[in-house]
Protein backbone atom coordinates (compact mmCIF):
# COMPACT_ATOMS: atom_id res chain seq x y z
CA UNK A 1 0.00 0.00 0.00
CA UNK A 2 1.06 3.27 -0.72
CA UNK A 3 0.76 6.45 0.74
CA UNK A 4 3.58 8.76 -0.37
CA UNK A 5 2.61 12.20 -2.41
CA UNK A 6 4.14 12.66 -5.54
CA UNK A 7 5.95 16.36 -5.37
CA UNK A 8 7.45 16.26 -9.14
CA UNK A 9 11.28 16.06 -10.32
CA UNK A 10 13.83 17.49 -7.71
CA UNK A 11 14.10 21.59 -8.36
CA UNK A 12 16.91 24.05 -6.26
CA UNK A 13 18.20 21.13 -4.70
CA UNK A 14 15.24 20.52 -2.01
CA UNK A 15 15.17 16.88 -1.15
CA UNK A 16 12.09 15.78 0.91
CA UNK A 17 13.65 13.61 3.62
CA UNK A 18 10.78 11.47 5.71
CA UNK A 19 12.34 10.71 9.22
CA UNK A 20 9.86 8.54 11.01
CA UNK A 21 8.89 9.51 14.83
CA UNK A 22 10.81 6.46 16.45
CA UNK A 23 13.76 7.28 14.51
CA UNK A 24 13.73 11.04 16.15
CA UNK A 25 12.66 9.25 19.77
CA UNK A 26 15.78 6.94 19.92
CA UNK A 27 17.95 10.03 19.13
CA UNK A 28 19.62 9.15 16.21
CA UNK A 29 18.04 12.59 14.43
CA UNK A 30 17.90 15.65 16.94
CA UNK A 31 14.39 17.01 16.96
CA UNK A 32 13.90 18.78 13.97
CA UNK A 33 13.55 22.16 13.22
CA UNK A 34 14.01 24.63 10.63
CA UNK A 35 17.39 25.94 9.83
CA UNK A 36 18.77 23.09 11.59
CA UNK A 37 21.62 21.16 9.83
CA UNK A 38 21.31 17.93 9.24
CA UNK A 39 24.34 15.28 7.70
CA UNK A 40 22.83 11.50 7.64
CA UNK A 41 23.08 9.09 4.83
CA UNK A 42 19.93 9.01 2.97
CA UNK A 43 17.98 6.21 0.87
CA UNK A 44 15.60 5.95 -2.08
CA UNK A 45 12.57 3.42 -2.17
CA UNK A 46 10.87 2.44 -5.16
CA UNK A 47 7.90 0.43 -5.65
CA UNK A 48 8.55 -3.04 -6.10
CA UNK A 49 5.10 -3.70 -7.09
CA UNK A 50 5.34 -6.19 -3.61
CA UNK A 51 2.51 -5.17 -1.88
CA UNK A 52 3.78 -7.20 1.13
CA UNK A 53 7.61 -5.10 0.43
CA UNK A 54 5.94 -1.56 2.32
CA UNK A 55 7.39 0.93 -0.30
CA UNK A 56 6.74 4.19 0.84
CA UNK A 57 4.59 3.72 3.61
CA UNK A 58 5.26 7.00 4.58
CA UNK A 59 6.75 10.33 3.07
CA UNK A 60 6.56 12.52 0.06
CA UNK A 61 6.74 10.84 -3.50
CA UNK A 62 9.75 12.78 -5.75
CA UNK A 63 11.63 11.84 -9.17
CA UNK A 64 15.01 12.42 -8.94
CA UNK A 65 17.68 11.97 -11.74
CA UNK A 66 20.84 10.71 -11.59
CA UNK A 67 23.31 7.98 -12.30
CA UNK A 68 23.00 4.60 -11.19
CA UNK A 69 25.93 2.29 -9.84
CA UNK A 70 25.23 -1.38 -8.59
CA UNK A 71 27.40 -1.69 -5.98
CA UNK A 72 28.93 -5.19 -6.69
CA UNK A 73 30.67 -6.04 -3.19
CA UNK A 74 27.76 -5.05 -1.20
CA UNK A 75 24.98 -7.38 -0.24
CA UNK A 76 21.52 -6.35 0.44
CA UNK A 77 19.11 -6.68 3.32
CA UNK A 78 16.13 -7.23 0.64
CA UNK A 79 15.55 -10.60 -1.02
CA UNK A 80 16.80 -10.34 -4.23
CA UNK A 81 17.58 -6.67 -4.41
CA UNK A 82 20.70 -4.92 -6.15
CA UNK A 83 22.65 -2.65 -3.83
CA UNK A 84 22.51 0.37 -5.89
CA UNK A 85 24.27 4.05 -5.39
CA UNK A 86 22.56 6.91 -7.24
CA UNK A 87 24.99 9.80 -7.59
CA UNK A 88 22.79 13.00 -8.82
CA UNK A 89 24.24 16.32 -8.52
CA UNK A 90 25.38 17.00 -5.32
CA UNK A 91 24.72 14.28 -3.15
CA UNK A 92 24.25 9.96 -3.23
CA UNK A 93 21.20 7.94 -2.36
CA UNK A 94 21.55 4.43 -1.80
CA UNK A 95 18.81 2.30 -3.42
CA UNK A 96 18.10 -1.19 -2.97
CA UNK A 97 17.07 -1.63 -6.97
CA UNK A 98 14.55 -4.66 -8.17
CA UNK A 99 16.87 -5.56 -11.19
CA UNK A 100 20.46 -4.50 -12.03
CA UNK A 101 20.31 -0.38 -12.65
CA UNK A 102 23.55 0.99 -14.04
CA UNK A 103 23.36 4.22 -16.11
CA UNK A 104 21.12 7.43 -16.22
CA UNK A 105 18.15 6.77 -14.18
CA UNK A 106 15.09 8.97 -13.23
CA UNK A 107 13.43 7.56 -10.88
CA UNK A 108 10.28 8.34 -8.50
CA UNK A 109 10.08 7.15 -5.23
CA UNK A 110 10.46 8.46 -1.53
CA UNK A 111 13.82 9.43 0.36
CA UNK A 112 14.30 8.35 4.09
CA UNK A 113 16.94 8.91 6.55
CA UNK A 114 16.04 5.20 7.89
CA UNK A 115 19.61 3.65 7.19
CA UNK A 116 19.84 1.10 9.83
CA UNK A 117 21.74 -1.67 9.25
CA UNK A 118 20.39 -1.36 5.48
CA UNK A 119 23.25 0.92 4.13
CA UNK A 120 27.17 0.17 3.30
CA UNK A 121 29.36 1.14 5.99
CA UNK A 122 31.13 4.54 5.11
CA UNK A 123 28.36 5.35 2.36
CA UNK A 124 28.41 8.91 1.79
CA UNK A 125 26.23 11.46 3.91
CA UNK A 126 24.26 14.07 2.71
CA UNK A 127 24.13 17.37 4.08
CA UNK A 128 21.95 20.27 3.85
CA UNK A 129 19.70 22.48 5.96
CA UNK A 130 16.01 22.09 6.64
CA UNK A 131 14.45 24.71 4.97
CA UNK A 132 10.83 23.71 5.58
CA UNK A 133 9.26 21.12 7.51
CA UNK A 134 5.63 19.03 7.45
CA UNK A 135 4.57 16.49 10.44
CA UNK A 136 2.69 13.58 8.69
CA UNK A 137 0.27 11.65 10.09
CA UNK A 138 -2.24 9.27 9.29
CA UNK A 139 -5.60 7.77 10.19
CA UNK A 140 -5.35 4.08 11.81
CA UNK A 141 -8.33 1.82 12.59
CA UNK A 142 -8.51 -1.28 14.84
CA UNK A 143 -8.36 -4.38 12.61
CA UNK A 144 -9.51 -7.21 15.36
CA UNK A 145 -11.85 -5.19 17.65
CA UNK A 146 -9.37 -5.74 20.43
CA UNK A 147 -7.85 -2.39 20.67
CA UNK A 148 -4.21 -4.45 19.55
CA UNK A 149 -3.66 -4.67 15.43
CA UNK A 150 -4.36 -1.60 14.11
CA UNK A 151 -3.73 -0.49 10.16
CA UNK A 152 -4.11 2.75 8.15
CA UNK A 153 -7.83 3.49 7.34
CA UNK A 154 -8.68 2.07 4.09
CA UNK A 155 -9.22 5.18 1.44
CA UNK A 156 -7.22 7.59 3.35
CA UNK A 157 -4.54 10.21 2.14
CA UNK A 158 -1.64 10.83 4.53
CA UNK A 159 -1.97 14.23 5.63
CA UNK A 160 0.77 16.75 6.03
CA UNK A 161 0.85 19.99 8.30
CA UNK A 162 3.49 22.71 8.38
CA UNK A 163 5.57 22.93 11.14
CA UNK A 164 8.48 24.81 12.64
CA UNK A 165 9.95 22.71 14.92
CA UNK A 166 9.14 18.81 15.92
CA UNK A 167 7.51 18.87 18.94
CA UNK A 168 9.00 17.15 22.21
CA UNK A 169 5.27 15.70 22.65
CA UNK A 170 3.50 14.57 19.94
CA UNK A 171 -0.54 13.07 20.38
CA UNK A 172 -1.01 10.45 18.86
CA UNK A 173 2.64 9.09 18.16
CA UNK A 174 4.65 5.83 18.25
CA UNK A 175 2.67 2.90 17.78
CA UNK A 176 -0.91 2.82 16.51
CA UNK A 177 -3.30 2.38 19.21
CA UNK A 178 -1.47 3.28 22.15
CA UNK A 179 -2.91 4.97 24.53
CA UNK A 180 -6.25 5.39 23.06
CA UNK A 181 -9.18 3.15 22.24
CA UNK A 182 -11.04 5.22 19.77
CA UNK A 183 -11.23 3.46 16.23
CA UNK A 184 -10.00 5.24 14.15
CA UNK A 185 -7.93 7.86 15.22
CA UNK A 186 -4.99 9.87 14.07
CA UNK A 187 -1.14 9.02 14.40
CA UNK A 188 1.55 11.04 13.97
CA UNK A 189 3.70 9.07 11.99
CA UNK A 190 7.04 11.51 11.67
CA UNK A 191 8.02 14.16 9.82
CA UNK A 192 8.97 15.40 6.51
CA UNK A 193 12.66 17.42 6.14
CA UNK A 194 12.50 19.77 2.94
CA UNK A 195 16.68 19.79 3.46
CA UNK A 196 18.30 22.52 1.37
CA UNK A 197 21.58 20.87 0.00
CA UNK A 198 22.42 24.25 -1.47
CA UNK A 199 21.61 26.09 1.39
CA UNK A 200 24.67 27.51 1.98
CA UNK A 201 24.48 29.57 -1.44
CA UNK A 202 22.03 33.29 -1.03
CA UNK A 203 18.94 31.90 -0.26
CA UNK A 204 16.51 32.28 -4.28
CA UNK A 205 14.59 35.20 -4.46
CA UNK A 206 10.77 34.27 -4.54
CA UNK A 207 9.47 33.24 -7.84
CA UNK A 208 6.19 35.00 -8.16
CA UNK A 209 5.51 38.46 -10.36
CA UNK A 210 8.13 40.85 -9.63
CA UNK A 211 9.31 39.27 -6.07
CA UNK A 212 12.18 38.09 -8.13
CA UNK A 213 14.04 41.25 -8.40
CA UNK A 214 16.07 43.35 -6.25
CA UNK A 215 14.54 45.72 -4.00
CA UNK A 216 15.28 49.90 -4.15
CA UNK A 217 18.35 48.81 -1.85
CA UNK A 218 20.15 46.46 -4.19
CA UNK A 219 19.67 43.77 -1.66
CA UNK A 220 17.38 40.33 -1.87
CA UNK A 221 13.86 39.68 -1.88
CA UNK A 222 13.73 38.25 1.70
CA UNK A 223 10.81 36.11 2.77
CA UNK A 224 8.71 36.08 5.66
CA UNK A 225 6.73 33.31 6.50
CA UNK A 226 3.49 33.32 8.43
CA UNK A 227 1.82 30.40 10.55
CA UNK A 228 0.50 29.49 13.91
CA UNK A 229 2.71 26.57 15.82
CA UNK A 230 2.76 26.71 19.30
CA UNK A 231 5.77 29.22 19.15
CA UNK A 232 3.85 32.45 21.10
CA UNK A 233 4.23 33.63 17.40
CA UNK A 234 3.43 33.35 14.03
CA UNK A 235 6.16 35.12 12.36
CA UNK A 236 9.20 32.57 10.89
CA UNK A 237 12.41 32.81 8.94
CA UNK A 238 14.66 30.44 9.20
CA UNK A 239 13.06 29.68 12.92
CA UNK A 240 10.39 31.82 14.95
CA UNK A 241 10.74 35.22 15.68
CA UNK A 242 9.39 37.12 18.12
CA UNK A 243 6.92 40.35 18.37
CA UNK A 244 9.55 41.94 20.49
CA UNK A 245 12.34 41.15 17.60
CA UNK A 246 10.21 42.02 14.58
CA UNK A 247 9.32 45.50 15.82
CA UNK A 248 5.99 45.54 14.72
CA UNK A 249 3.14 47.99 15.16
CA UNK A 250 0.85 46.99 18.43
CA UNK A 251 -2.32 46.83 16.46
CA UNK A 252 -1.08 44.16 14.10
CA UNK A 253 0.95 42.32 16.83
CA UNK A 254 -2.41 41.71 18.89
CA UNK A 255 -4.42 40.63 15.83
CA UNK A 256 -1.92 37.73 15.31
CA UNK A 257 -2.05 36.63 18.93
CA UNK A 258 -5.77 36.46 18.35
CA UNK A 259 -5.40 34.61 15.17
CA UNK A 260 -3.29 32.68 17.22
CA UNK A 261 -5.79 32.03 19.72
CA UNK A 262 -8.46 31.14 17.42
CA UNK A 263 -6.65 28.94 15.43
CA UNK A 264 -6.10 26.61 18.13
CA UNK A 265 -9.78 26.65 20.00
CA UNK A 266 -10.97 26.00 16.14
CA UNK A 267 -9.29 22.16 16.50
CA UNK A 268 -10.46 18.87 18.26
CA UNK A 269 -8.55 16.36 20.56
CA UNK A 270 -6.83 14.94 16.85
CA UNK A 271 -5.83 18.41 15.84
CA UNK A 272 -8.75 18.75 13.26
CA UNK A 273 -10.89 21.36 12.13
CA UNK A 274 -14.11 21.19 14.23
CA UNK A 275 -15.55 23.09 11.47
CA UNK A 276 -15.54 24.12 7.45
CA UNK A 277 -16.04 27.62 8.50
CA UNK A 278 -13.60 27.58 10.97
CA UNK A 279 -11.10 26.66 8.57
CA UNK A 280 -12.04 29.02 5.91
CA UNK A 281 -12.07 31.72 8.91
CA UNK A 282 -8.56 31.22 9.31
CA UNK A 283 -7.63 31.74 6.20
CA UNK A 284 -9.43 34.65 5.64
CA UNK A 285 -8.13 36.10 8.49
CA UNK A 286 -4.06 34.50 7.55
CA UNK A 287 -4.60 36.59 4.60
CA UNK A 288 -5.72 39.81 5.69
CA UNK A 289 -2.32 39.58 8.18
CA UNK A 290 -0.41 38.33 5.50
CA UNK A 291 -1.09 41.85 3.29
CA UNK A 292 -1.07 43.64 6.68
CA UNK A 293 2.32 42.52 7.48
CA UNK A 294 3.65 43.02 3.65
CA UNK A 295 2.70 46.78 3.88
CA UNK A 296 4.65 47.30 7.12
CA UNK A 297 7.72 45.82 5.64
CA UNK A 298 7.50 47.47 2.42
CA UNK A 299 8.71 46.17 -1.27
CA UNK A 300 11.96 44.19 -0.14
CA UNK A 301 9.90 41.71 1.23
CA UNK A 302 7.55 38.51 0.27
CA UNK A 303 5.44 37.13 2.79
CA UNK A 304 4.45 33.72 2.31
CA UNK A 305 1.33 32.01 3.46
CA UNK A 306 -0.05 28.68 3.69
CA UNK A 307 -3.14 28.01 5.36
CA UNK A 308 -4.19 24.99 6.93
CA UNK A 309 -7.57 24.33 5.05
CA UNK A 310 -7.49 21.71 2.95
CA UNK A 311 -7.30 22.53 0.17
CA UNK A 312 -5.62 25.78 0.20
CA UNK A 313 -2.71 26.89 -1.77
CA UNK A 314 0.50 28.69 -0.95
CA UNK A 315 -0.11 32.64 -1.54
CA UNK A 316 2.59 34.85 -1.34
CA UNK A 317 2.09 39.02 -0.84
CA UNK A 318 4.53 41.33 -1.48
CA UNK A 319 3.39 45.76 -1.25
CA UNK A 320 4.68 47.88 -3.93
CA UNK A 321 5.51 51.10 -1.72
CA UNK A 322 8.00 50.96 0.79
CA UNK A 323 8.26 50.21 4.30
CA UNK A 324 5.48 51.60 6.40
CA UNK A 325 7.56 50.35 9.57
CA UNK A 326 10.72 51.06 8.72
CA UNK A 327 12.04 49.56 12.21
CA UNK A 328 10.90 46.38 11.45
CA UNK A 329 12.16 46.14 8.22
CA UNK A 330 15.87 46.65 9.60
CA UNK A 331 15.10 44.67 12.13
CA UNK A 332 14.22 41.48 9.90
CA UNK A 333 17.12 42.36 7.20
CA UNK A 334 19.52 41.98 10.33
CA UNK A 335 17.53 38.55 11.39
CA UNK A 336 18.79 37.48 7.70
CA UNK A 337 22.21 38.94 7.59
CA UNK A 338 23.19 37.21 10.95
CA UNK A 339 21.81 33.47 9.20
CA UNK A 340 23.79 34.60 6.39
CA UNK A 341 26.92 34.88 8.68
CA UNK A 342 26.20 31.68 10.54
CA UNK A 343 25.69 29.70 7.18
CA UNK A 344 29.28 31.30 5.57
CA UNK A 345 31.19 29.96 8.76
CA UNK A 346 28.97 26.61 8.56
CA UNK A 347 30.34 26.61 4.75
CA UNK A 348 34.28 27.44 5.90
CA UNK A 349 33.90 24.12 8.31
CA UNK A 350 32.99 21.71 5.83
CA UNK A 351 34.88 20.03 3.32
CA UNK A 352 36.75 16.06 2.48
CA UNK A 353 34.67 13.50 1.94
CA UNK A 354 35.16 9.80 3.72
CA UNK A 355 36.91 6.88 2.50
CA UNK A 356 34.48 5.07 0.36
CA UNK A 357 34.11 4.99 -3.73
CA UNK A 358 31.67 2.83 -6.18
CA UNK A 359 32.94 1.46 -9.94
CA UNK A 360 30.33 0.17 -11.86
CA UNK A 361 31.53 -2.76 -14.21
CA UNK A 362 28.83 -2.15 -16.83
CA UNK A 363 28.48 2.08 -17.40
CA UNK A 364 32.21 2.30 -15.93
CA UNK A 365 31.06 5.06 -13.24
CA UNK A 366 32.42 5.99 -10.44
CA UNK A 367 31.18 7.52 -7.26
CA UNK A 368 33.57 9.65 -5.47
CA UNK A 369 32.24 10.65 -1.79
CA UNK A 370 34.73 13.66 -1.80
CA UNK A 371 33.00 15.16 -4.78
CA UNK A 372 29.03 15.14 -2.56
CA UNK A 373 29.94 17.91 -0.13
CA UNK A 374 29.63 21.61 0.13
CA UNK A 375 32.04 23.34 -2.04
CA UNK A 376 32.85 20.54 -4.60
CA UNK A 377 31.88 19.90 -8.00
CA UNK A 378 29.81 16.47 -8.49
CA UNK A 379 30.88 14.86 -11.80
CA UNK A 380 28.79 12.15 -11.75
CA UNK A 381 29.92 9.77 -14.15
CA UNK A 382 34.37 9.48 -14.49
CA UNK A 383 35.40 6.77 -17.37
CA UNK A 384 38.30 4.92 -16.64
CA UNK A 385 41.22 5.62 -18.13
CA UNK A 386 42.75 3.12 -21.13
CA UNK A 387 45.92 4.08 -20.41
CA UNK A 388 46.54 4.11 -16.96
CA UNK A 389 43.66 1.95 -15.56
CA UNK A 390 42.17 4.99 -13.35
Amino acid sequence: MRYGRKVGIIEHMILPVYVPDWQIGDGDIEHPYIGMVLSHVLQFRTDTGDPQMHYGSFGRETTVKGVAVHLADQASHVEGAFPTAISCDEFALYWDAPVLTEGPVTLTGIIDATDYGTVPDGFPEVFGVVDSMELATLLYANEDGGGVNWAPAPGHDQQFRPISSYPRYVPGAGEAGAGTGSSPHLVTTGVVLHLDISAMEPEPAADTTDATQADAAGGSIMTIRLFPDYADTVLWLHGPVTYADAKLSPALVADMEAWEGSYYASLDGNQAWKSRSGAAQFTATGSELAQRLAKELGDGFVVEFHSYEPGSSRQLFRSEQHSRNPAAAEAFRAMVAAEQELKARLEADQGGGVGWFAYGPLSGAVIDPNQHYPGHQLNPVQQENPETGL
